[in-house]
């Protein structure tokens, strides 16, 4: 007799793994984190009682909906894959001491989103600003930070703060998220590097991480999963902390926290099928005496919507945004010129195609720097 059959015979219902579960050396994460969901759900649902089954599909649903972009590993397909209920899916539990509200997991962070604008037939754009609430966590293992009680953890790799929005509209689902602003600041610290850890193993020395550029090179992805019932459940998942190591043994560097973010979220009607994010081949920067010009090259079947530059002075904490327009007489370009700050700039470089699809490039993680355009002057020979 297993578990399953031993638990079942007294009436209860067994959730549990059919293969290893995992977990963090240091954080909940993985099997943990998908326990600790169920286990969130079913206390707060108030004087109403949830079924077991429908609590285990929310706890995966909300597990799945809120990982961040390129954060989906093999380790969090088997953890989905794997947790089985072992037992009738429609009893139901009822918590004596749960509270009211009706939430999953971490709270949402302070969020402003103006009226949404029809750019078109087919896009919708809505200007969201969102400011999450930053808590710095100490451990044996270094420091990381969480947002609205909310972390990014993914083997191998720095634990980063982690929030989402709810951003469903109504007739429509979300394409994509273009940055067009925000603050940040820099320190300096030993991040938590994930470790993954099973019953029988355990990684006993913290992994190195070695990057060229910031992780993650992108803060801001659209989620969306379509239910049983046939509805959108839609996210924007924010990942408002970034770590470019300076030192690898051991792994200490700079932690750039975004304390604000503006962001553009665009939707389209169910009708629109284009989910491709537009192509951008070609980002110039130089650097003149007084001013800095910006030059992008994109393509899209659909055509492009929008082209723009989120730079910063080096000296400021703030971004800002500049819109580019075609360019007098090369096709497929885009081009646009700001007065150059005395200390430098970086930039990084957004596209929106007509679907409301955004690509965002940057130079490997890091944000570009432009060129120093420099004039030579070549000695002339007269016959």
């Amino acid at each position: 007799m297993d578990w399953a059959q031993a638990l079942s015979r007294r009436g209860a219902t067994f959730i549990g793994n059919t293969g290893y579960g995992y977990g963090d050396a240091s954080l909940i994460a993985y099997s943990e984190r998908l326990s600790l969901q169920f286990a969130t759900i079913i206390n707060q649902r108030g004087s109403s009682a949830i079924s077991v089954g429908e609590a285990l599909k929310r706890a995966k649903h909300e597990y799945f909906n809120t990982l961040g972009e390129g954060s989906l590993s093999n380790y969090d397909e088997k953890v989905l894959a794997q947790w089985t209920l072992f037992g009738l899916p429609m009893r139901s539990a009822r918590v004596p001491a749960s509270q009211s509200t009706d939430t999953t997991g971490p709270s949402m962070p302070q969020h402003i989103q103006t009226a949404p604008v029809q750019l078109d037939a087919n896009l919708v754009a809505i200007t969201r600003t969102i400011v999450p609430t930053l808590t710095g966590r100490d451990t044996v293992d270094g420091r990381y930070y969480q947002a609205s009680n909310d972390a990014q953890i993914l083997s191998g790799r720095p634990t980063q703060p982690r929030t989402y929005v709810e951003i469903g509209f109504a007739g429509t689902r979300a394409h994509g998220v273009l940055l067009i602003g925000g603050s940040i600041r820099d320190e300096t610290l030993n991040p938590v590097v994930t470790r993954i850890i099973t019953d029988d193993t355990y990684i006993a020395q913290e992994p190195e991480f070695d990057s060229a550029g910031f992780y993650p090179a992108r803060i801001a992805t659209v989620n969306s999963l379509l239910g049983l019932d046939g509805r959108y459940a839609e996210k924007l998942v924010l990942v408002p902390g970034q770590f470019r190591p300076t030192s690898v043994t051991p792994t200490t560097g700079q932690q750039r926290l975004w304390e604000r973010l503006d962001v553009v979220t665009y939707h389209a009607p169910y009708t629109v099928s284009d989910f491709v994010e537009p192509t951008l081949n070609l980002v110039r920067g130089w650097a003149y005496p007084a001013h800095v010009n910006f030059t992008v090259g994109a393509a899209d079947l659909s055509g492009i919507q929008r082209v723009t530059v989120l730079y910063r002075a080096l000296d400021m904490k703030t971004w800002s945004l500049v819109e580019l327009q075609p360019h007098t007489t090369l096709s497929d370009t885009w081009s646009a010129s700001i007065s150059r700050p005395s200390a430098g700039v970086e930039y990084i470089a957004q596209v929106v195609d007509t679907a409301g699809n955004v690509a965002l490039r940057s130079d490997y993680g890091n944000p570009f720097r432009p060129v120093v355009a420099r004039s030579v002057y070549l000695p002339l020979a007269r016959r």
